[in-house]
């Protein structure tokens, strides 16, 4: 349960984090609380309808809710038939919040006069509510239901904005976890071009109800932070006995050198180092109404120097956690909020087109999909394809025989390959940095295409060949900058299986001027400072393992650590990092207070991962872990075993292997300019 109080950690010799900014909180669904009840004749009242959801809530049990946090986890697939059951049986707690929406304010009657003692307990069930609502928006996404899905998502931003009536910064900050949640299902709509100028005006009518200005209404949280601190003091402390005002400090701190200084205090200096914590918390409120961020953090910087000194007395340093991170919290959303309000308005107006706003990973997802549907002779073919190699006359006859089978996800690649944006990040969980669940099924995809140019090509259309290779190289082009290793692999050698294909059905049937042309812009989709992205995944990677390896530290040691950490990783090739993120994967499966992501299936992948290589990382990975949890030296070593990952050769070799590519497409178009090799470049 969400309770405004003091917790207290040691840093630096003082007061650094509270519950007054517990960030950490907001991560916590808890779900049995005794929440605070709305009269219930305030129909006007959107806490009415929130307690109703509440209650409602309480039908689901802790393994239903897991089994929706686990379909959360991977948005690009669709509801099971159990994840759908569960949010039918959620269905009258959303629509108990559907009906909350459109209420002008929230108010659940909260006891603010108990004030550090002050509960909190509707915040944990509505953020539970909130991710069943967001887990619901994006299953209709994926039934075509776009409407349903506007409506859902609007009632999100509306409960976000609501939370924020309380006035603490807890529910400022849960206000803020909200409206993200809200954002990320509305994202999922954007990505899938699902929602038209309709759609969109229920969205923005949702996101202009929030003052724009402060729209988790943090500022009012510090002034209400600010009354319940006071209040309680001056209550609390009417005592003239000293050892009494130690006796309740007992429960906020647990620094024997505190509760010394508050017992010598007399009652005329507790009321000034009451007065210098009301002072300061009157100069937070001055400076995060400022309009310059700059002028703001600099000022805040200035605040939490002096405050680390002591310069505004005991209660401050008791009570005040350094609120940069609450600041910039405020900031982020209110930029992230004003974006989306201008997006919204842009495409009502009818000034910005919807399906630019389309993401090809999702189209790509729904390829992979349907392959499932391929007959059996494509299945053989693609797991037996080599560009190189004509088609025998029967093989092309039993293709086209069974053509009719791989038209529906060879149109959605296509399909994929011709929008501008793609964004795979959408389709993964954030923890997949090993293998997305995808990768097999891309490189399934490339060899698809390639497949059918080849055929198409011994039929004599290179029309339709050159158009699938096209498609091909686009899509090169957009796993390329997925930022993830194996995607980078899967990336190269799909663009030189385009490229073979390409160059066998130009032996045999002669590719029209207009063909060639559109087959060398596609191949120039992918960048020649970093074909096939595999720069940018490795320092991806290697930003990923510091942050979970740096977290692995205790909190006094841990700035040391992150320069280790650093200063190592970056001596780790791309074998290393992968067998890194190997042992890293199998370390995280059911990590606690992380909903587990299904094992990555490699049997697509046998040319990059080994299966020897990931037993062995499994092995290595418990000794790894203790290592360097321990912070012993012995961590920061790459087992031998990672040289048989193979990345690193590969990687050396892709801006050749693009520029040859590229020079034959140049070649092949007519092109009067000769392409430059890598070495002139």
């Amino acid at each position: 349960m969400y309770r405004y109080g003091i917790r207290r950690c040691r840093k630096v010799g003082r007061l650094t984090l509270s519950r007054l900014a517990l960030f950490s909180a907001i991560a916590a669904a808890l779900f049995q609380c005794a929440p605070a009840h709305a009269q219930e004749g305030e129909t006007r009242n959107a806490a009415t309808w929130y307690q109703r959801a509440i209650d409602d809530l309480s039908r689901l049990t802790r393994e239903e809710l897991d089994l929706v946090e686990q379909y959360r986890a991977d948005p690009g697939r669709g509801p099971s038939p159990e994840v759908q059951r569960i949010l039918a049986k959620a269905g009258p707690a959303i629509d108990q919040v559907l009906r909350a929406a459109p209420r002008g304010y929230s108010d659940f009657g909260l006891r603010y006069e108990a004030g550090f003692d002050l509960l909190l307990p509707h915040l944990s069930p509505l953020r539970a509510i909130t991710r069943l609502m967001q887990a619901d928006a994006v299953a209709r996404l994926h039934a075509g239901d776009s409407a349903a899905a506007a409506e859902r998502i609007a009632a999100m931003y509306r409960l976000a904005d609501h939370v924020g009536d309380d006035h603490i910064l807890i529910s400022s900050l849960v206000s803020r976890s909200i409206f993200d949640l809200a954002d990320t299902a509305a994202q999922s709509g954007f990505d899938r071009g699902a929602f038209d100028p309709a759609a969109a005006a229920i969205l923005l009518r949702s996101t202009q109800a929030f003052d724009h200005g402060d729209p988790f209404q943090s500022i009012d949280a510090l002034v209400m932070e600010q009354t319940l601190a006071v209040n309680f003091v001056r209550e609390h402390f009417t005592s003239d006995d000293p050892a009494k005002w130690s006796e309740i400090l007992g429960g906020l701190t647990n620094e024997s050198d505190l509760d010394e200084q508050f017992a010598s205090m007399t009652r005329e200096t507790l009321e000034g180092h009451l007065n210098q914590y009301s002072a300061l918390m009157d100069r937070y409120v001055e400076i995060w109404s400022g309009d310059d961020p700059e002028v703001v953090r600099a000022q805040l910087k200035e605040i939490e120097a002096d405050l680390e000194a002591g310069r505004y007395g005991l209660i401050a340093q008791l009570l005040l956690p350094a609120l940069s991170r609450a600041y910039e919290s405020m900031l982020a959303g209110r930029d992230k909020l004003h974006a989306r309000v201008e997006l919204l308005e842009g495409i009502v107006k009818g000034q910005v087109d919807a399906q630019s706003l389309t993401n090809a990973a999702v189209w790509y997802r729904r390829g992979i999909a349907r392959s499932g549907a391929l007959d059996p002779r494509w299945k053989d073919a693609i797991d037996a394809f080599d560009a190189g190699r004509p088609l025998t006359t029967d093989e092309v006859a039993a293709l086209t025989d069974s053509a009719r089978s791989a038209q529906a996800a060879v149109a959605d690649f296509i399909e994929g390959s011709n929008l501008r944006r793609c964004d795979f990040s959408t389709e993964r969980n954030a923890r997949e940095m090993f293998v997305p669940a995808y990768a097999g099924g891309m490189r399934d995809g490339f060899r698809l295409l390639a497949l059918e140019a080849v055929r198409l090509g011994a039929l004599g259309d290179t029309a339709g060949a050159a158009q699938h290779l096209g498609a091909a190289f686009r899509m090169a082009a957009h796993l390329g900058e997925d930022a993830i290793i194996i995607s980078s692999l899967v990336t190269r050698d799909g663009f030189l299986l385009a490229a073979r294909a390409a160059a066998a059905i130009e032996q045999r049937h002669h590719f029209s001027e207009e063909q060639r042309h559109e087959l060398a812009a596609a191949i120039r989709r992918s960048g020649a400072s970093d074909p096939f992205g595999f720069i940018g995944a490795t320092m991806k990677s290697r930003e990923h393992l510091a942050a979970i390896l740096w977290g692995w530290g205790s909190g006094e040691r841990r700035d040391p650590r992150k320069r280790i950490l650093d200063d190592w990783l970056k001596t780790v090739d791309a074998d290393g990092l992968v067998y890194l993120l190997a042992m890293l994967d199998s370390l995280q499966y059911g990590a606690e207070g992380a909903p587990p992501f299904p094992k990555p299936d490699v049997s697509r992948l046998g040319e990059y991962l080994l299966r020897e290589t990931i037993e062995l990382a499994e092995i290595d990975a418990p000794l790894f872990d203790e290592s360097a949890r321990a912070g012993r030296e012995s961590a920061f070593a790459i087992p031998e075993t990672a040289r048989i990952v193979g990345v690193a050769s590969r990687m050396s070799s892709a801006r050749r292997d693009q520029w040859t590519t590229i020079a034959w497409a140049q070649a092949r178009a007519g092109e009067e300019d000769q392409p430059k090799t890598p070495d002139d470049k």
